[in-house]
């Protein structure tokens, strides 16, 4: 398991689910880490779980090599703000301001 800042609700769930070890270490660092081994922590068989861009390309590196549960992207990010508006509709003028506004955030910086 990897994990930047490991809290102890994070370990005691490792623990239950039997994790063999733990990287204090996130990102594409965390992918290369659990793809290749570091120190007594062997390669893993998969490696699943949330991220940034840069987690998506090391991903998709490691692909061939490990299981991986899928590459996510700014689609994803999009229709996720979309099931939530449309699950808990804008009260108000001020709430469709912020949609607009995460959206003009997915198309200048995930998108670029």
């Amino acid at each position: 398991m990897a994990s930047p800042h490991p809290q102890p609700i994070t370990l005691a769930a490792a623990y239950v689910a039997g994790a063999d070890g733990l990287l204090a270490v996130g990102g594409a660092q965390a992918i290369a880490g659990l793809t290749y081994g570091v120190g007594p922590i062997p390669p893993c068989d998969a490696v699943v779980g949330p991220g940034n861009k840069f987690v998506t390309a090391a991903k998709s590196l490691v692909a061939g090599r490990i299981a991986i549960d899928m590459l996510a992207g700014p689609s994803e990010c999009l229709v996720g703000i979309l099931l939530f508006y449309f699950l808990f509709p804008p009260p108000s003028l001020l709430s469709i301001f912020c949609l607009l506004c995460c959206f003009l955030f997915l198309l200048l910086f995930c998108f670029c």
